[in-house]
């Protein structure tokens, strides 16, 4: 959803909820959403939707009101494979948006309606996902279950994601290491040159090179040294 916002940039701040899944009667929705607006946000403040829907052949339809009407006809979520995105904030008179604006996206997938709320500090998120939950007659979700429900159907969570990543790049480093470039460093071992060769060495090291010198007594000349 394209919106213009007025005024400073400020940081917001965000958290994903989780509940149970349930059918709403037509325009539960809507009125809900009305009810939320009034009592967290204040009469100057209005709601604006916008809906996404995914056709059967993958395609994705999109619709965005300033108003809360498109919400009127949705009462199964998951079946009629609708997402919907509400921005509650104060509209001025040339369609920018303004005040302490609150944006929640809101899906359904596997009987868990995932609701993600985004606010002007912690305070605000808090209160809103209460009264949320509570005009939406929802009922929670510890997050670990709704893992453990889609981990039962196949699918890969973020944490499963994360987890991968993780594992890929130690897979990554233990090949790196085993590939490491060898050199072996000749210089003389008296004078000048003992420090220079340090130098050297201490420089290839940081760049990852496994440094190999003849410096150390060994009973053999250091052409045996460089081929061992």
């Amino acid at each position: 959803m394209t919106a213009f916002y007025e005024g400073d940039i400020s940081l917001s701040v965000n958290k994903t909820f989780y509940f149970k899944l349930r059918q709403f009667t037509a325009g539960e929705l809507g009125l809900a959403a009305e009810r939320i607006c009034s009592k967290v946000c204040g009469s100057e403040y209005s709601v604006s939707t916008n809906v996404s829907r995914k056709l059967s052949d993958g395609t994705n339809l999109d619709e965005q009101k300033d108003d809360v009407s498109l919400l009127s006809a949705i009462c199964d979520l998951e079946k009629e494979n609708i997402s919907f995105h509400l921005t509650f904030a104060i509209k001025t008179k040339y369609g920018a948006l303004t005040g302490n604006i609150i944006s929640v996206y809101v899906s359904a997938d596997s009987d868990v309606l995932r609701v993600s709320v985004s606010a002007a500090s912690v305070e605000q998120l808090n209160e809103f996902s209460s009264v949320f939950a509570s005009e939406f007659n929802l009922e929670a979700i510890l997050k670990n279950e709704v893992l453990q429900k889609w981990r039962s159907k196949g699918y890969m969570t973020s944490d499963d994601v994360a987890d991968l990543a993780d594992r890929v790049t130690a897979l990554e480093c233990d090949r790196a290491m085993s590939r490491r470039l060898t050199c072996f460093l000749s210089f003389r071992f008296e004078g000048r040159s003992v420090e220079y060769g340090r130098m050297v060495k201490q420089f290839l090291e940081l760049l990852g090179v496994r440094v190999i010198t003849g410096q150390g007594y060994e009973p053999k000349p250091v052409s045996e040294k460089v081929k061992s």
